[in-house]
């Protein structure tokens, strides 16, 4: 929908200069006309049938160009209305995946607190728990195999 608000924009561009251009070929032509009645080579009547036709002709083009004009800026508008809308949901997208990030990163701070009190607890009990099992070898039945053994 973007691309074609863009192409009537753009197709309505050159318009402007295309009526404004017909409006110096009116000019033109009336000078023109002036100068044939002014050296009396056209009477009077169709003297002023031409220069009623050459104001009509320079009403509707000046309409025309009015209406151009209207249109460009409107399509302009519209165009922009439609690019912010674009940019207003990219802009909600991606607040939406901050949040998502922030959620994450909370997650993965709450994470890292619980290994750090498991390695805490694990540092305090894994010595001791250690020289326990070390002591308690020469009782169990494994060891005295084992030294039995190198015998």
């Amino acid at each position: 929908m973007l691309t074609s608000i863009r192409s009537v924009e753009s197709r309505c561009l050159p318009l402007q200069a295309l009526f404004r251009s017909f409006d110096k070929t009116l000019q033109t032509l009336r000078k023109a006309n002036n100068a044939l009645k002014d050296c009396g080579g056209v009477q009077h009547l169709p003297w002023h049938k031409m220069d009623q036709l050459l104001d009509n002709y320079e009403s509707y083009a000046d309409a025309y160009l009015q209406a151009a004009s209207f249109l460009q800026s409107r399509a302009a508008t519209t165009a922009q209305l439609i690019a912010d809308t674009f940019s207003f949901k990219n802009s909600h997208t991606a607040q939406e995946q901050s949040d998502y990030m922030l959620d994450l990163t909370s997650s993965t701070v709450d994470d890292s607190s619980t290994v750090r009190v498991i390695t805490v607890v694990t540092l305090i009990y894994l010595p001791s728990t250690f020289m326990a099992v070390c002591l308690s070898l020469p009782q169990t039945h494994l060891f005295r195999t084992y030294i039995v053994s190198l015998t």
